[in-house]
């Protein structure tokens, strides 16, 4: 039976931790037992431990669903528990005894103190004797209760900042005749925090990030006053019987961090009165959406800014899709506004963010590795300068970045490097749906060129679209011709420095399904697709004569290539060209399944123009 739980907020947890540990670590030497561990109830189903919270970091302890073993009895039993080898799931190899003890939040169980004794310290403490029992069951309540004490405390403050803020909201609506308002502001987690007052509040858009009239204040850092909403673009509708709105930017060292948004049903509601009242307004709620956001601990709320605004920047500066940029522009400046972030941590001296390629991704003795196989994981060492991080944003192999982060000597250098991790992780998911986003207007722009006649030619800018539409590292056009006994297929046009071939005296292929990938491929009326060139069976599933011969390669080597497409090109029924393209071995993704509907959508393309 799954126990009824509360889940105690990660941002309160993360300005709590350092005060947890300390009380644990006071109760180890205290009570007398060798280690201890507060876990606690995950969002799915899950236990969450965290090695700061364990006093003995070389003690093994493995996660669990919240309804196993021994904690899972805790969670459902306010008392304490007590348990032998064999009675409850063995993590550490050494563990012969083990106590447990449940906590509360908001009147639910939420996590499990847990003393650990291994086989060799049982002689010493005696965890099974009933005087040493007696002892243990009164000092672990004082923990449990010094604990949820912590949390209370933590729960409460919040609670009156966010009353505080109702208020200042509460009477901004008031002074200035609205109808509604709301004070919005962003969260350490980069997610809003809504705090409203009003009439029909439940007409209100949550946004998940802030939009509209209030998104133009917050990139301005401007008051926006509308006399009549309907009459802006940028207004995103929440009632229609809305007229006016009035917003004004919360700000925290300069940076927009929220906004206090009045609405009226009556048009022209606002003048200068009410604009430098929901000025003041803004002034008054700072501090205290500042010391919500930031959880009362000064390190999370570093943490706070470096990832809410990153999110809020690179949102803001994705809005507008440039065309004459080519994702390498766009790349770029996503990571110009990476290392801004980092470098604003406190104590980073600097960063070092380089750009790597295949070659320089391949081992010592040269063979190369797959992007799934590269090491990405963070790792740090001690220099005489302080303590370098290292970490990767990789974009399936496509842009590979290693960085190196500078710190000064700090308490706060683990959080910080769990603060860089999750910018790594919103930098790579805003590059690929960057890449998305820029393959859908390139290949729109393909077909539209193409339908309408403004392209009316295979050419070397028509194949570099191709390729970025495709994510290739090159795409080479065939053209067909008559070679008297047979048809050839001879390299017409390429996005590659040059075509090499292997071991042949004419430049050519054959139109011939025995005549590697690409030959095989000229005789077909449907495209083919191969996620890995080097997987016999994978070849065998598409036809037993097909072989990866290695006849003609884009690239210096032709063992870089790992997925391959090719499509012959007909008109009435006769050859006229063939057109294909790889992706390297380095490259941690194959072709998608929308990659594959493009292939034949623009082998379709194509057959248009020749």
């Amino acid at each position: 039976m799954t126990p009824e739980t509360a889940i105690f907020p990660a941002t309160y947890l993360a300005a709590v931790e350092r005060q947890i540990q300390t009380v644990l670590g006071e109760m180890t030497k205290k009570a007398n037992i060798p280690r201890c561990i507060l876990v606690l109830v995950g969002d799915q189903g899950n236990i969450r431990s965290r090695a700061n919270l364990r006093t003995d970091p070389a003690w093994i302890f493995n996660t669990c669903r919240i309804e196993d073993g021994l904690i899972g009895k805790a969670l459902r039993t306010p008392s304490l528990l007590f348990a032998e080898r064999g009675e409850f799931e063995q993590g550490d190899p050494r563990t012969e005894f083990e106590v447990a003890l449940s906590v509360s939040y908001d009147n639910l169980p939420t996590g499990v103190i847990l003393v650990d004794y291994f086989k060799d310290e049982m002689s010493t403490y005696h965890p099974n004797s009933p005087e040493s029992q007696k002892k243990l069951s009164v000092n672990l309540a004082l923990l449990r209760q010094e604990i949820e004490s912590v949390f209370l405390n933590l729960e409460n403050r919040a609670n009156f900042l966010e009353q505080s803020i109702r208020a200042a909201t509460s009477a901004c609506v008031s002074e200035t005749n609205s109808t509604r308002g709301y004070t919005a502001f962003k969260r350490w987690d980069g997610t809003l925090k809504y705090i409203t007052h009003g009439e029909g509040r439940e007409k209100f858009l949550y946004l998940g990030q802030l939009e509209g009239i209030c998104g133009t204040a917050m990139d301005s850092g401007e008051i926006q006053n509308l006399d009549d909403v309907w009459r802006n673009e940028n207004y995103t509708p929440s009632d229609k019987q809305i007229k006016s709105e009035l917003v004004a930017p919360i700000f925290d060292g300069g940076e927009a961090i929220g906004v206090v948004n009045l609405e009226s049903v009556r048009p022209k509601n606002y003048d200068k009165s009410a604009e430098r009242l929901v000025v003041e307004a803004a002034g008054v709620v700072e501090p205290l959406c500042k010391e919500y956001r930031e959880t009362l601990r000064p390190e999370i709320g570093a943490h706070s800014r470096m990832l809410s605004d990153f999110i809020e920047q690179v949102g803001a500066w994705s809005k507008i899709i440039k065309r004459d940029h080519s994702i390498e522009h766009d790349f770029a400046e996503l990571i110009t506004i990476f290392k801004r972030k980092v470098l604003s941590l406190a104590n980073t001296i600097s960063i070092d963010v380089l750009r790597k390629d295949s070659t320089e991704m391949a081992s010592e003795n040269g063979n190369y590795i797959l992007a799934d196989d590269y090491p990405v994981e963070p790792r740090t060492e001690r220099s005489s300068s302080g303590l370098i991080s290292h970490h990767s944003i990789d974009q399936n192999g496509v842009f590979h970045y290693s960085i190196a982060v500078l710190h000064r000597e700090s308490l706060e250098v683990g959080s910080k490097l769990e603060t860089i991790e999750q910018l790594c992780r919103i930098t790579i998911s805003e590059m690929r749906r960057r890449l998305i986003e820029r393959q859908n207007i390139i290949f729109e722009d393909v077909f539209m060129g193409i339908i309408g006649g403004t392209i009316a030619q295979i050419n070397v800018s028509l194949l570099h679209s191709i390729r970025e539409i495709l994510g290739c590292d090159d795409v080479t056009f065939f053209r067909a011709r008559n070679g008297g006994d047979r048809w050839v297929l001879s390299p017409s046009i390429t996005t590659a420095t040059r075509v090499g071939f292997n071991n042949r005296s004419e430049n050519v292929y054959y139109v011939d399904e025995e005549d590697g990938l690409t030959g095989f491929a000229s005789t077909r009326d449907s495209p083919i697709v191969i996620h890995n060139v080097h997987n016999a069976s994978e070849l065998k599933k598409i036809h037993s004569k097909i072989r990866w011969k290695k006849v003609a390669y884009e690239s210096h080597d032709s063992k870089d290539v790992r997925s391959f497409f090719a499509f012959a090109i007909w008109h009435d029924g006769e050859i006229k060209g063939l057109l294909r393209g790889h992706r390297g071995r380095f490259r941690a993704s194959t072709f998608s399944k929308r990659d594959i509907l493009r292939v034949g959508a623009i082998q379709k393309l194509l057959g248009e123009i020749i």
